[in-house]
């Protein structure tokens, strides 16, 4: 058994993990070029959720409308630059958001029961490296390494 599945490794059999990485990669790929294609306001969304995960310790987020919004207020007034000024309000931001849930760059959950869109939960499927990674050689480069490196905001 055991050379047998030698052989197969020099064979060209190709296994479920296999499968299963190669479609992680493609997905990763879609979401990092999805990020380093942003508009400005998707920017500073991307930036705002991935320092609220590296904020509050949490991999992939899981934030309320309203801590999102507050966030990206903060950082487009701190940072200063009128790219990112005024920040969207939150209708201009839900609709920023449906659109990219369709695109699968971030994930939005409504509790069963749950109406208002105010109790909706975002998360950004990039970490906070990721989310530097993919804005590394774009014009929102100085916006992502002042508040996803170095200490928190």
């Amino acid at each position: 058994m055991g050379r047998q599945s030698h052989l197969y490794e020099y064979q060209g059999v190709v296994n479920i993990s296999d499968i299963q990485k190669a479609s992680q990669k493609m997905f990763n790929s879609v979401i990092y070029q999805g990020v380093s294609d942003a508009t400005d306001m998707e920017a500073l969304l991307f930036v705002s959720l991935a320092s609220l995960q590296k904020q509050w310790a949490r991999s992939r987020g899981g934030f309320g409308l309203k801590d999102v919004v507050t966030k990206m207020e903060g950082v487009a007034s701190s940072f200063g630059d009128r790219r990112y000024l005024p920040s969207p309000s939150c209708s201009e931001l839900l609709r920023m958001l449906n659109r990219l849930g369709e695109a699968r760059i971030i994930s939005l959950h409504t509790p069963t029961g749950t109406i208002r869109a105010f109790n909706t939960m975002i998360t950004l499927e990039l970490n906070e490296h990721g989310v530097l990674n993919a804005l590394k050689d774009t014009y929102h480069k100085k916006l992502s390494e002042r508040f996803l490196s170095g200490s928190l905001f």
